[in-house]
């Protein structure tokens, strides 16, 4: 039997508050369980954090890039993936994300679950209520360990010809 509903909805999606108008309450769960699987299937980390920086969601691309199961990571702070030489920058990437600022594709170190570091490029942005306060953040995590190896090589080839160039006959 279907459900036909009208109401007053209202739902969250990894923190973020949505319109509250009334809607059919089958779309409303139909548009959840879409953003949700939209979410899951993307290869990046995307991580919703409360304001104080715990982890609130952990999608399927968060799991394979730190070693990480959403389970162990939702309520635990995000320092378990910044590593230690690198808190204070992300506390300041927090910081202006707490003054609405958002941060694209800036170039940091991850901290896998097994220790290792990883290259990541991330891009946070503030989450805010119905009435505009930021209540959060949303950080989106792209490994980039194979791009930087790719520029290093680019690099390298570059320094040998211009010491090649340096050393040629005239």
């Amino acid at each position: 039997m279907c459900h036909n509903h009208s109401a007053a909805a209202s739902f969250s999606f990894s923190g973020v508050a949505a319109l509250t108008t009334p809607v059919n309450t089958n779309h409303v769960q139909a548009s959840q369980q879409y953003l949700a699987a939209m979410v899951n299937c993307c290869d990046d980390a995307i991580i919703g954090l409360s304001i104080d920086g715990m982890i609130l969601s952990w999608n399927r691309g968060a799991e394979k890039l730190y070693g990480i199961m959403a389970e162990e990571a939702k309520g635990k702070e995000i320092s378990i993936i910044v590593p230690a030489d690198r808190a204070d920058e992300f506390r300041g990437i927090v910081e202006k994300a707490k003054r609405g600022e958002t941060i694209d594709h800036f170039r940091t170190s991850g901290l896998a679950k097994d220790g290792s570091l990883l290259d990541v490029s991330i891009s946070t942005s503030p989450i805010k209520d119905e009435s505009g306060t930021i209540i959060g953040f949303s950080t989106i995590a792209r490994d980039i360990t194979e791009l930087k190896k790719t520029e290093e090589a680019q690099s390298g080839t570059s320094d040998i010809l211009q010491t090649l160039g340096d050393h040629s006959l005239p």
